[in-house]
């Protein structure tokens, strides 16, 4: 297990009292505008959740600025969209396309978690991927805060570019290429699988 899921005694604490928000389906998202950068974070039709969203079905999740998000045991058939300053944390949950972050706080994707598109963190905090599913691409791009990815099985690529909060890479299986660029300072870990590993990830 990974040594930077201390963060995993917080959310423990965050969640340790019922929040409001989620416990019940509130109805589509406010903010519905196009947020800048690579990823398409314009919903169609979203439940916002700041608290915690249980074992239910919905069509996509929108976690709004500032909110804080724990989805459990949760089928999501669309995308999760996590916005700035935003909170994530899924555990036993399915995805049917991306988890989408941009300029968010912290996302957390742990074990017993599937997800059939990408997960997608740019320009954000600390990010926390441990023994989890993904069908297609990770993107970890531009983030300020540490960024781990422990256990991981990706069908597609996994892209770890340009971080400056440390990067761990641990005993992770990637389809096509593990590729890491200019993050500072370089990744570290070891027992990473892919079909081609290239720049700073050639050694980890």
């Amino acid at each position: 297990m990974l040594a930077p899921l201390r963060a995993l005694a917080f959310c423990s604490a965050l969640f340790a009292a019922p929040l409001a928000g989620c416990d019940a389906l509130t109805g589509s998202s406010g903010d519905a505008s196009a947020l800048p950068g690579d990823l398409d974070m314009t919903p169609t039709t979203a439940e916002a959740c700041d608290g915690r969203l249980g074992e239910a079905t919905v069509e996509n999740v929108n976690v709004p600025s500032d909110a804080t998000c724990l989805l459990d045991g949760t089928v999501v058939q669309g995308n999760v969209f996590v916005r700035s300053n935003a909170r994530l944390v899924t555990r036993d949950v399915r995805v049917g396309g991306n988890i989408q972050a941009e300029n968010s706080r912290l996302v957390q994707v742990l074990s017993g978690t599937r997800v059939g598109g990408n997960i997608q963190v740019n320009q954000g905090g600390a990010t926390t991927i441990d023994r989890v599913v993904v069908d297609g691409d990770i993107q970890l791009e531009q983030n300020a805060g540490r960024q781990d990815v422990e256990g991981a099985r990706v069908g597609g690529n996994m892209q770890v570019n340009q971080n400056s909060g440390g990067v761990f890479l641990n005993d992770n299986r990637v389809a096509e290429n593990l590729q890491c660029q200019a993050n500072e300072p370089a990744p570290v870990g070891s027992g990473n699988v892919a079909g081609d590993k290239e720049d700073q990830c050639v050694h980890v």
